[in-house]
């Protein structure tokens, strides 16, 4: 004899929504999130190329052609320097190295430091708006503008490159303590741009997604960053190998700075997937813990 089925009340939810855009559910595996990256890159594309362009692609531009005409100009100036860095010649007689005076050494570190700071906040306001457009578009389905998009990654990277400062000072002490304390921290970190946008909390809660959930974030970002670094080194690879037997100053640099405009132009899908791939991977392990919409996280993004 059977039991009659059981009435749900009538406010009852599935726990958890498998065609949700940007969650995958617990279960779905690599598959669902890979599918998930795959669909959010096709509808959100053109958006995260925009602001990575204006934020990144652009930046990278200027700083470049600012550091070759300042090696151009060092050149003019000084035509003998390059064969005095080389060092005196062990067979005959050479002008000694030149030597660095404090007020250079310092106008050097000022302006690597200046420039870190500057490079640093750039990324994480793509980031930022990077995000925003991505959860935006999935939750209502309209293109999000840059304009807005921009203005919300300025806002957030107020806190989001303190808290990135605070994390990379702490992976470079892991790294000179030993490696593997590195890596520890590196995967520790994974999980910290999503964490501060959304929970507005810092690198406690990013530590804590990775030991709640370990295995799911070690093998995303694995993946992720595996693809990233690996399309990125071919290219790079495929610039440095006819630079290897360059000798003329002049065509050094201009095939250097051509380089590095395509290898930009390259990282531009290659970072769209890795801030993709990255906001998914938050998304599902959080999801493993307590039910998680497209929805809750537009909610939260403030």
């Amino acid at each position: 004899m059977g039991y009659p089925p059981i009435e749900q009340p009538y406010y009852y939810q599935p726990q958890y929504d498998v065609n949700d855009p940007l969650v995958t559910p617990p279960g779905a595996g690599v598959s669902g999130w890979v599918s998930r990256i795959s669909d959010t890159f096709k509808r959100s594309w053109r958006s995260v190329f925009s602001i990575i362009f204006v934020t990144q692609f652009l930046p990278g531009i200027g700083i470049a052609l600012v550091a070759v005409g300042i090696i151009v100009a060092v050149l003019i100036s000084n035509p003998d320097l390059p064969d005095r860095l080389i060092g005196p010649d062990p067979f005959g007689d050479s002008p000694p190295p030149p030597r660095v005076t404090i007020a250079v050494g310092a106008a050097l570190v000022a302006g690597g430091v200046a420039l870190l700071l500057v490079s640093l906040w750039v990324q994480v306001v793509g980031i930022a708006a990077s995000t925003w457009a991505i959860v935006r578009e999935a939750a209502t389905g309209q293109p999000a503008g840059l304009g807005a998009a921009l203005r919300y990654g300025v806002r957030r990277g107020f806190g989001l490159v303190g808290w990135s400062l605070l994390g990379g000072l702490l992976f470079v002490l892991g790294i000179v303590a030993c490696v593997l304390p590195g890596i520890y921290v590196a995967f520790g970190l994974a999980m910290l741009a999503p964490v501060v946008i959304f929970q507005r909390q810092g690198l406690g809660a990013s530590f804590g997604a990775l030991h709640r959930n370990a295995l799911t974030i070690i093998v995303r970002v694995i993946i992720v960053y595996g693809v990233v670094q690996f399309a990125s080194g071919i290219v790079s690879t495929l610039f440095q190998i006819p630079m290897a037997v360059l000798t003329d100053p002049a065509t050094i640099l201009a095939f250097a700075a051509g380089g590095g405009v395509v290898l930009a132009l390259v990282m531009l899908p290659l970072q769209a997937i890795q801030i993709i791939g990255t906001l998914l991977t938050y998304a599902e392990q959080r999801a493993a813990s307590a039910p998680l919409t497209t929805a809750q996280l537009a909610d939260e993004l403030g």
